[in-house]
Formats: C-alpha cells, sequence, structure tokens
C-alpha cells in the first residue's frame, strides 16, 4: 500500500503502535474458557464475602442483645459472656470461610489457566 502521500511521522507511529499491539495480543486477548474460570472464582469469592458480610450484621444484631441482657440485670441463661463469646466465634468462623474460599478459588483458577494454557 502506498503511504507516501501521508505524513511519514504519523505514518511511523501507525505502524509502530500496531507492531506494540500485535507483540501483546496474547495477554490482551481472554479466551472463553478463562473468562468463564476467572467469573466462577470470582462469584465464589463474592457470595463468601456476602456470607461473612451476614454473618457481620447478624453478630451486631447479637451484641446488641447482649447488651441489652447486661443492661437488664444478671440472669441464669445464658451468660452476656457466653453470647459474646459464641457471636465472636461465629464472626471467625465466617472470616475462616471466606479465607478459605479466597484461597481455594485463587489456586483453582491459578491451576486451570495453567492447564489451558498447556
Amino acid at each position: 500500500m502506498d503511504t507516501s502521500a501521508l505524513n511519514s511521522q504519523i505514518t511511523q507511529a501507525v505502524q509502530f503502535s500496531n507492531a506494540q499491539n500485535s507483540t501483546a495480543v496474547p495477554q490482551m486477548v481472554r479466551l472463553g474458557p478463562e473468562m468463564m474460570v476467572e467469573t466462577t472464582t470470582g462469584l465464589a469469592v463474592q457470595d463468601a464475602a456476602q456470607y461473612m458480610n451476614a454473618i457481620m450484621q447478624i453478630a451486631v444484631a447479637g451484641q446488641a442483645v447482649a447488651i441489652k441482657l447486661a443492661a437488664e440485670g444478671p440472669k441464669n441463661e445464658p451468660t452476656i459472656t457466653e453470647l459474646m463469646q459464641n457471636i465472636q466465634k461465629m464472626v471467625t468462623e465466617s472470616v475462616t470461610v471466606y479465607g478459605n474460599v479466597a484461597a481455594a478459588a485463587g489456586t483453582a483458577n491459578s491451576t486451570v489457566i495453567g492447564d489451558l494454557g498447556s
């Protein structure tokens, strides 16, 4: 193609840009299976985060109940300390679940994407 009528600097810049883009095509183009794997693992982590957030909201409500019970005075069962310990255990377990899901999703994502590249 004759480009002699065009500004040579513009032509050179376009050719350079095209060469750079061609070199980066493998990194820029996502394959269908890769997108599906990344979407699935992302959704799993998002669901785990939503679960953890829901537990946190329940924990706040539970703490409000424990504080109300403490304000009302001593009661036999359950004690305020037991309530707070159970709430803390619930929160800790939800954070652990989130961490496990996030780690497993990351490992699975990496493994599957790596296998697709083989």
